[in-house]
């Protein structure tokens, strides 16, 4: 009986804890159920908030097509075809044939001599002799009389041309001696028909320059062939107009590189956009240490478009799609949302928003009357410890002066690879004493006394090492002598993470890629002197 009491009582514990656990685990896996269910439901009404987006956007541009179907009837196609083919909107007026008078062209050509201004006469020393003009006079009678007797005519009453043989024959046996001999050359020769020959640019070839200056003559020529008047025997030109395909004007880029010309309607044709990356190095040194303290790499990117595309861009086009690539080591990313859309399947890839995209370029062509436009569309932050170049500069005191010494070293685990030019300049600038020398030259140094400045040539493995001397009158006044070295860099065809742009789209391509390295802050702080015994 005791035994059984004991198990009944064990059985009664082991229940009660049975069902402790039981409804402890039930609650939490009711609380993840839970949680579990509310995030996918917050899942599907995204989802479903997405497909509701999507298929408004679709209704709208079906709504809009649907309108346009619907604006387009027979009687505007028809007038739509009717104004892009027409010659013109006056009917021509009717044509009648008149039998010529076979008996007056001999009054008519003598009228027609008589009634032609004469050519201004060149003054020669045979003009200052009576007697060689009144014989001029006499033989050019004789020949007008000559050239009348021996005009010919034919059945339908049409003049006939004599053989052009007869004529060079005469040409090579006649010789002349005086001015007006030339002035009625002059007057042959421009009566003749001239003979204008176009040679087409060889577009297959290797040579470009070649086809750029064929292109370019083959531009003049067209543009010359307009200027011309028209012969009076010309036929009226067509009232169709017809299309110029040398109104683009090349236009010059303020970043030096080779021009581009505007686009048209072509769809073969993809419009140049070039990109700029520019990185901006702030670095801080402490002391007598070239390692910095404290350095910030900040990096944008800019978009240029010639003001001839910028004035042809539509909303309707592709979208300028462009990626970031080799960009390990750039981070916070933050982007223009007004212009550009961050495509969530594609790491660092990003799109324009084309009519936003035209809006802003429209309003900037409005505002101001300039060839290019430049949009900054990125920035980032490059995650980087090295900086390019290393400063150190020291006091030594001696000889009752303060020698500072700074040395200027490229970082060799990080240094610019530049494709264009280096610019380097040092500064040093000193408050609370006055510079006596500067042993390191050339440097320029200003009228007070306070600042020395160099510039610097640029390698791979560049060292330099500037020193002054600045008066040792810095304890006189418990005053503290400050003395900081800026460095100021320009480095085109350079960059510091490597990162570069690739354009994707049918209707863009990548005509220009520039890279920019250049500082910011970039300063060391000497380190100061101890004071020594006796100065309170």
């Amino acid at each position: 009986m005791d035994e059984y009491t004991i198990l009944v009582e064990k059985f009664s514990t082991v229940k009660k804890e049975f069902e402790r656990n039981m409804e402890e685990s039930a609650n939490r896996f009711q609380q993840l159920e839970e949680t579990h269910l509310k995030s996918m439901g917050e899942f599907l009404q995204k989802y479903s908030e997405g497909w509701s987006r999507h298929y408004d956007k679709l209704k709208k541009t079906h709504d809009e097509f649907d309108d346009k179907c619907s604006s387009l009837s027979i009687e505007a196609l028809l007038d739509m075809f009717v104004t892009t083919k027409k010659t013109g909107t006056d009917r021509p007026s009717d044509v009648t044939f008149e039998q010529p008078d076979l008996s007056g062209i001999s009054a008519m050509e003598s009228s027609t001599e008589s009634d032609r201004p004469e050519r201004p006469k060149s003054t020669t020393f045979l003009d200052l002799v009576p007697a060689f003009g009144r014989r001029r006079k006499k033989k050019a009678e004789e020949k007008d009389n000559n050239s009348l007797a021996q005009t010919q005519v034919d059945e339908e009453g049409f003049t006939v041309r004599p053989d052009e043989g007869e004529e060079k024959k005469e040409d090579l046996n006649s010789w002349w001696s005086s001015g007006e001999e030339s002035d009625e050359e002059e007057t042959k020769t421009s009566k003749k028909p001239f003979k204008v020959e176009i040679k087409p640019a060889n577009i297959n070839g290797s040579g470009g320059t070649e086809s750029v200056t064929s292109m370019e003559d083959l531009k003049r020529s067209v543009v010359q062939l307009k200027n011309l008047a028209p012969p009076p025997s010309r036929r009226p030109d067509r009232m169709t107009p017809t299309p110029n395909i040398f109104d683009s004007q090349n236009q010059s880029d303020e970043w030096g590189h080779r021009k581009m010309t505007s686009i048209s309607s072509s769809p073969h044709l993809q419009i140049p956009v070039a990109f700029a990356i520019t990185e901006t190095v702030n670095a801080l040194f402490d002391a007598d240490c070239y390692q910095p303290s404290k350095i910030r790499i900040d990096g944008q990117i800019t978009v240029c478009l010639p003001r001839s595309v910028a004035e042809k861009l539509i909303s309707d086009s592709h979208p300028l799609i462009f990626n970031l690539q080799n960009a390990t080591s750039v981070q916070k990313i933050d982007v223009d949302n007004n212009l550009i859309s961050i495509d969530l399947f594609k790491e660092k890839t990003y799109s324009f928003k084309m009519s936003a995209l035209c809006n802003y370029v429209k309003g900037k062509l409005v505002e101001n009357n300039v060839n290019y436009i430049n949009i900054d569309v990125l920035k980032y932050e490059v995650e980087s410890m090295r900086a390019p170049f290393l400063i150190r500069s020291v006091f030594n005191k001696a000889d009752g002066y303060v020698d500072v010494v700074i040395e200027v070293t490229s970082n060799v685990s990080n240094a610019l690879k530049c494709s264009g030019d280096v610019k380097l300049r040092l500064a040093l600038c000193i408050s609370g004493s006055q510079i006596v020398g500067v042993e390191s030259k050339p440097a320029y140094m200003t009228t007070d006394n306070a600042k020395v400045v160099w510039n610097l040539e640029y390698n791979e493995k560049c060292f330099v090492e500037a020193k002054i001397k600045v008066e040792d009158n810095l304890y006189e006044n418990n005053e503290v002598c400050k003395c900081r070295t800026a460095l100021q860099f320009h480095c085109d065809g350079a960059s510091v993470s490597g990162s570069s742009i690739n354009i994707q789209g049918e209707d863009f391509k990548l005509a220009k890629m520039v890279n920019r390295v250049s500082s910011g802050k970039y300063a060391s702080d000497a380190v100061e002197p101890s004071i020594p015994e006796g100065y309170q």
